[in-house]
């Protein structure tokens, strides 16, 4: 006999089939709790100050190579970027990150705080050492 008619799903080629089945093909984003938690506040923060810290980088090895006020646009832009990238990755891992629970979380945010603290102390020194100058 004939072959069977190929179906509507056969027929629909590229794009189209996925039309009507977007989350399949683009999962929804895991949303933000309505509230947070004083652990999660907390983490939250902590990884706010990691970010700033990160995007501080540029403008210590500015200070130290003595280049800021020579080329202060290309710092600026780096920083903005550093600042940027950090709070998208935030925004985009965050939601997953606070459906932790309470102890997991807290030991997220605790080294968290241990990386900015760690960063913080010791960006200053490591662009020094570069970017050295005689004594004067």
């Amino acid at each position: 006999g004939p072959p069977a008619a190929p179906g509507r799903a056969a027929r629909l080629q590229g794009a189209a089939r996925w039309i009507g089945r977007e989350q399949q093909a683009v999962p929804r984003l895991t949303p933000w709790p309505q509230k947070l938690t004083t652990l999660q506040g907390f983490t939250l923060a902590v990884l706010g100050w990691l970010v700033l810290v990160i995007a501080a980088i540029p403008w210590t090895v500015a200070m130290k190579a003595r280049v800021l006020t020579d080329h202060p646009k290309p710092i600026l832009l780096g920083a903005v970027a550093l600042a940027g990238l950090g709070a998208y990755s935030i925004h985009r891992a965050g939601p997953r990150l606070m459906r932790q629970p309470g102890r997991t979380i807290a030991l997220t945010g605790a080294a968290a705080g241990v990386a900015a603290y760690l960063v913080m102390q010791v960006q200053g020194p490591v662009a020094g050492y570069f970017f050295a100058h005689p004594c004067v």
